[in-house]
């Protein structure tokens, strides 16, 4: 059985529409959903990172611990069964001027429309704050098995500078107002920078808390 729960109130609802270009105002915390499933015992081999890469950022494990598969944010479009848009977003701070060329991120399908967005957006005030570049990934594996991963690439890249936040935000857009999908927690449940936008308040929440289990790869000058 599938089923969501509610985080202590120190956390917050993740929310959000990727096409959107707005700035939201950070306060009135609410607590971001879980999704909980058990784990499958059937293992598949993680994909390889895009050809020719180098990795930027990784919180991903090896072998059949590539992810947590049990647990994740839930991610979900306002016409889901969760009945709310909800995403949330990791933090990343290049070391180096780079160009981030493909990125894998641990998220399975629950129900409704078997896609997601995954975005790179700016920062604005510790938050998210534009999308620089939106995929809109399908046939995601099913939540609560392991290890298959999302991959998705851009051969054109997108420029990033050295000590600049920027944002990993996993959520929903207008091809995905059905999904409801998971973003599975990193493999070791290590904690990091992660944010919610709340859609019932209009707000974007930034704090320490568990890492949604993505990599980064592209190159550097």
């Amino acid at each position: 059985m599938v089923k969501t729960r509610v985080l202590p109130a120190t956390l917050c609802l993740a929310a959000l529409a990727l096409a959107s270009t707005s700035l939201f105002a950070q306060d009135n915390k609410v607590a971001p959903l879980v999704t909980i499933v058990e784990g499958s015992p059937i293992i598949h081999k993680a994909e390889a990172p895009p050809p020719g890469v180098i990795k930027l950022y990784s919180n991903l494990g090896t072998g059949s611990d590539v992810y947590y598969s049990s647990e994740g944010w839930t991610i979900s479009g306002p016409d889901s069964v969760v009945g709310a848009q909800s995403a949330a977003a990791l933090a990343y701070t290049p070391s180096a001027d780079s160009t981030i060329e493909g990125v894998q991120v641990g998220v399975g399908y629950v129900t409704g429309t078997n896609t997601v967005a995954v975005a790179i957006f700016s920062d604005e005030n510790d938050a998210p704050g534009k999308p620089l570049k939106v995929w809109n990934p399908i046939n995601l594996p099913t939540f609560g098995t392991c290890c298959t991963l999302v991959t998705v690439e851009d051969k054109a890249g997108l420029k990033v500078s050295a000590g600049t936040q920027y944002w990993l935000v996993v959520g929903t857009d207008a091809a995905s107002e059905g999904t409801w999908d998971a973003w599975n927690f990193n493999y070791n449940q290590v904690s990091g920078t992660m944010s919610f936008y709340a859609a019932s308040n209009g707000a974007w929440s930034t704090q320490n808390t568990t890492l949604g289990a993505a990599a980064i790869y592209g190159s550097t000058p």
